[in-house]
């Protein structure tokens, strides 16, 4: 991260973003960049690049617990024979 950069960022002049300017104002260009950062990727591919994509082998497990799930699930039916 570069005076220039924060200048530029802020509008102002690189001789006063140094002379009164803090280590937060480069902290927080930093993160604003990153996270405009994120954001584009995250707009571009329509996916959120900071959530891992699951393997085969999870996307299985997924599928078999709502196969189970959905064996175990009453209808409306069900619970009203079981109460008379």
């Amino acid at each position: 991260m570069s005076l220039d950069f924060i200048a530029k960022r802020y509008g102002v002049l690189p001789s006063v973003a140094l002379a009164t300017g803090y280590d937060t104002d480069i902290i927080c260009a930093n993160i604003a960049v990153g996270y405009e950062s994120y954001l584009a990727n995250k707009h571009k591919d329509g996916a959120d690049p900071s959530k891992a994509t699951p393997t085969q082998e999870e996307m299985l497990a997924m599928i078999e617990r709502v196969k189970v799930d959905k064996n175990s699930i009453k209808t409306k039916s069900d619970i009203l024979n079981s109460q008379s």
